[in-house]
């Protein structure tokens, strides 16, 4: 991804605009356990994400793609 880091910029940021942040990602963190590998959203933005090893890493990946369990898992 293009762009600056969060903790780079997190004190330049406003508190109005942290919050933002903060809720954001407790609400896509709330959304992770329903996310499944068949979903076909899922699997394009993973193809996107990893490009041209998108094909080979999207076949090693077991259902559902978040459990809860640790990466090496998946």
């Amino acid at each position: 991804m293009d762009g600056d880091l969060l903790e780079d910029v997190w004190q330049q940021m406003s508190a109005e605009e942290q919050s933002s942040v903060v809720a954001e990602l407790v609400e896509a963190l709330e959304k992770l356990p329903s996310v499944r590998r068949s979903d076909e959203g899922v699997n394009e933005i993973l193809r996107k994400t990893l490009c041209e090893e998108g094909d080979e890493v999207l076949n090693s990946f077991e259902q559902p793609v978040f459990s809860g369990a640790p990466i090496r898992d998946f």
